[in-house]
């Protein structure tokens, strides 16, 4: 099986599946700490973030902005374009920033991958 997006080849499923979540999809998780304008989308990076980092949280989990294995499942399973599913995404990330007043952190609504999103698939500006 091949990703739908950059086409790289994968044996197993979970394989391709977790690719789509860190390489496709912006940032799912993030640093509880109110100061803090950490993102990632793994857990190992979290905790490798506390540990330099030092956030003053006494959660020692991140918290999630929304769910990426739903999202990778919909586009596998449904065959719905990567771009359609990650411009989804983008809205859910805007509201998240908006609801935790993290408008300006969050200014890159990918978590600072540095991707950008064909026009077709912009999502809506954060105001």
């Amino acid at each position: 099986m091949h990703c739908p997006k950059c086409e790289k080849p994968y044996r197993r499923r979970q394989d391709l599946r977790r690719h789509i979540m860190t390489i496709h999809l912006p940032c799912s998780i993030y640093c509880p700490y109110s100061r803090c304008s950490w993102r990632g989308n793994r857990t190992d990076e979290f905790r490798k973030h506390l540990s330099v980092r030092k956030c003053s949280s006494k959660q020692d989990k991140p918290c999630r902005i929304y769910d990426s294995k739903m999202i990778a499942d919909w586009i596998l399973k449904d065959q719905v374009p990567v771009g359609v599913g990650a411009s989804y995404v983008l809205v859910f990330v805007g509201e998240k920033a908006r609801q935790l007043r993290k408008v300006e952190d969050w200014e890159d609504l990918w978590g600072g991958k540095g991707r950008k999103m064909d026009d077709a698939t912009q999502p809506p500006a954060l105001v």
